[in-house]
């Protein structure tokens, strides 16, 4: 997989890539997001049924598309 996409990046004359450590969660961003959004929408929270917990992920996904900023920062990618 890793040649694969290091083989991509040269066809598509990307000059610079760069891959997270395999086995180190923390350091993706991504993985970030989904402790975040398992935070806010599913622990410690009861749903009646699915289309609450739908109810609940649209509100997250709402929330996260309006706030940019606040985002970033708790993604670790802001200033």
């Amino acid at each position: 997989m890793r040649n694969k996409c290091k083989n991509f990046c040269v066809n598509m004359k990307i000059k610079s890539c760069f891959s997270f450590p395999s086995n180190s969660p923390q350091l993706n961003p991504i993985e970030r997001l989904w402790k975040w959004l398992k935070e806010s929408v599913i622990a410690n929270r009861f749903h009646k049924d699915l289309y609450a917990i739908e109810q609940s992920m649209n509100s997250f996904l709402e929330y996260i598309e309006h706030h940019h900023k606040e985002v970033l920062q708790r993604l670790g990618c802001g200033t």
